[in-house]
């Protein structure tokens, strides 16, 4: 099953969600994984050695946009992904109900799941993205 995996927090960037992410996306199979993320300092070395596709923006912070939203659709039907992963929650899941080439999750980690309920207008915001 293809996978697609775009969020702003991937290394060599370094970080915990970063750590996460990246353990979990290199034990898929290789040949059906997909991350497009931002560019950071030492990436292209970082991704020379991964046995998985890397795809850099050139934007340096990925915001839920029309054009990311065409972006992902394009890169998803590209790889044959059978599902998009957002990471995180909020902003990047904002994209999900546009997307049309592949079925959408989104990745929430502690505060993506606390935070928007105390925010005017969060909890809103999540449900969107939720649904």
């Amino acid at each position: 099953m293809g996978s697609l995996l775009v969020t702003n927090d991937f290394p060599p960037k370094t970080g915990g969600i970063q750590s996460y992410l990246y353990e979990l996306w290199c034990r898929l199979p290789p040949a059906e994984t997909t991350v497009l993320t931002t560019p950071y300092r030492g990436d292209r070395a970082f991704d020379a050695r991964q046995s998985f596709r890397v795809e850099r923006s050139r934007a340096r912070v990925l915001l839920p946009t029309p054009a990311l939203a065409t972006r992902v659709d394009e890169l998803a039907r590209d790889v044959s992904a059978d599902v998009v992963f957002l990471d995180p929650m909020l902003p990047l899941g904002q994209v999900g109900p546009r997307l049309r080439a592949a079925p959408y999750v989104v990745v929430a980690h502690g505060s993506e799941v606390t935070v928007p309920g105390r925010l005017p207008g969060g909890h809103a915001l999540a449900r969107r993205v939720l649904r």
